[in-house]
């Protein structure tokens, strides 16, 4: 709670979408957004309850954190396993787990859902699995692998009633959550759900990723290695085609592998059980395993608080809000979408034209056009807000989302606030555009 604070990041755009739906305002028919509706449609839920303090969205990630770590306890236990109770340390305090509960991306969310049908496979509730299996990947796309993975495998099983009632319940969330926005909108529902991917530009250097996931999480990594080859394999195919999609897909980011975590923990702590189970271990290797992870999560704790808590902070948020809601009401807003979401929402503010989603990415792979929007931008007049890096007269941050002649030419500088983020940006500026 001491760490409570607003921050930038996609979480932003999902709150305002949340709150736009009670005003009729609908995922792809009106605003352009490439992810299934499950996460905006749970935040909207929530908005009702949180819109008076929207300080209180930002503990959603850690909760649901809390949530799969107790899940994993329990899948653990349920299938009789004598370290179910070290789990949900292990889970809380990798790095990766630790890393990603600052921001609200929906990979929580998967995880959640993810484990909640493995669970009630393991109870063998086949039907109620398939509806979980269908929020999962409802709420993001990259839960495709994992559910595909579990279909083949209980398959492989002959668990052929399971297979058919789990596919039945899950076509049936599919359904029911898809079917309303394909049926309002079906062309730009299309678009964006199922087209926009297979335009998706490299991200990240994936070699990066990689290096940075390993770096953190090695011991998770071998114990999960070690456990793959001593213990039970009933989990293995449902990770091993997350994991393969993850190593080819080109545009990874290092949140999605938070999907991992839990699976690693699950073979790591069945490798240590077999273990000790078959005697094949002595209580001297078992007291220093026990001492490496508690110095693991204890470094990892320190990583953590030490060089990520402090970043991407937006501390100033409700300062720059006051600020945003005094300004001009005939001008709306427009810019980044990790800062103008959040402050439109707090200052009672419209987006203009429900241009909410800036990502850089959805200009780069044709879903929206940026010099469109810019031009509208400065016809219908707007204030731009972004984060950006000034040194002198020279303004970089927001040629990813508006045309940077464009803003030459009709932007002035209205305000500008120092970023808190304690990244590369310097300022959060408000610019005044039209002819």
């Amino acid at each position: 709670m001491s760490q409570l604070t607003f921050r930038f990041g996609d979480g932003n755009e999902y709150i305002y979408m949340a709150s736009l739906l009670w005003k009729g305002i609908l995922p792809y028919r009106d605003y352009f957004f490439v992810d299934p509706p499950v996460l905006i449609l749970l935040l909207s839920f929530l908005h009702i309850v949180l819109n008076k303090t929207p300080i209180l969205f930002q503990m959603v990630p850690a909760v649901l954190e809390i949530v799969n770590a107790t899940l994993l306890f329990l899948y653990l236990k349920k299938t009789n396993n004598r370290l179910s109770f070290f789990a949900p340390v292990l889970y809380l305090f990798s790095f990766t787990v630790l890393a990603t509960s600052n921001y609200i991306t929906g990979v929580q969310l998967v995880i959640c859902f993810c484990w909640l049908a493995l669970l009630c496979s393991e109870y063998e509730r086949p039907f109620v699995t398939g509806l979980f299996w269908g929020l999962a990947v409802c709420t993001k796309l990259y839960a495709v692998p994992l559910v595909v993975g579990w279909f083949i495998y209980m398959y492989q099983k002959k668990r052929k009633r399971a297979v058919l009632m789990s596919f039945i319940g899950l076509v049936i969330v599919g359904v029911l959550l898809l079917l309303p926005f394909v049926l309002i909108d079906f062309f730009h529902t299309f678009s964006y759900l199922i087209l926009f991917h297979f335009n998706r530009p490299l991200g990240i250097d994936k070699n990066l990723v990689y290096q940075y996931f390993f770096r953190h999480e090695w011991l998770l990594m071998i114990g999960s290695c070690i456990g793959i080859f001593l213990g039970k394999k009933k989990l293995l195919l449902p990770f091993l085609f997350i994991l393969i999609f993850f190593l080819i897909f080109p545009d990874l980011y290092y949140l999605y592998l938070d999907t991992l975590i839990a699976f690693f923990i699950f073979f790591f702590i069945e490798g240590i059980s077999v273990l000790i189970g078959s005697h094949k271990m002595s209580k001297e290797l078992m007291g220093g395993i026990a001492i490496v992870c508690y110095l693991f999560l204890l470094f990892n704790w320190f990583d953590y608080s030490s060089n990520l808590v402090v970043k991407g902070r937006f501390t100033n948020a409700i300062e720059i809000a006051e600020e945003v809601k005094r300004l001009p009401k005939q001008y709306p807003l427009y810019g980044s979408y990790e800062v103008v979401p959040l402050l439109a929402l707090l200052g009672k503010r419209t987006i203009i034209n429900n241009y909410i989603d800036t990502n850089p990415q959805g200009f780069t792979s044709f879903g929206q056009d940026k010099t469109t929007m810019s031009k509208q931008v400065v016809d219908q007049g707007s204030y731009v807000i972004g984060r950006i890096q000034k040194e002198g007269n020279d303004i970089q941050g927001l040629e990813g989302y508006f045309d940077i002649e464009l803003f030459k030419k009709y932007c002035s500088q209205v305000r500008l606030f120092p970023s808190t983020s304690g990244e590369s940006d310097s300022h959060i500026g408000i610019f005044l555009c039209e002819k």
